[in-house]
């Protein structure tokens, strides 16, 4: 079953360098082995930023949470805080 990883950061570092920091890291994403899909995104209001990753199984998403990448995201954000969820993945719309 696939599986969910969300991620929400909040960072003093001001929208325009947390995006920059986003798109220089997203080949490193690609190259996640059972990563389907990886989305980032921004709270305009708080400045939070998120992730949301969806994996083919919960095993490729817990080996991707020991990897350097993902113990990297706190430093390379600035994350004063740091929520993450993980769900199964029951329904899939696409358009």
């Amino acid at each position: 079953m696939r599986a969910i990883l969300s991620v929400r950061i909040s960072s003093p570092l001001p929208a325009d360098e947390l995006v920059r920091r986003m798109n220089a890291r997203a080949a490193d994403f690609a190259a996640v082995p059972g990563l389907v899909q990886k989305s980032f995104g921004l709270d305009p209001l708080s400045g939070d930023i998120c992730g949301i990753y969806i994996f083919e199984t919960r095993a490729a998403l817990e080996a991707y949470r020991a990897s350097p990448l993902a113990t990297s995201i706190p430093a390379a954000y600035a994350a004063t805080q740091i929520r993450r969820e993980i769900f199964d993945l029951v329904n899939l719309v696409q358009n």
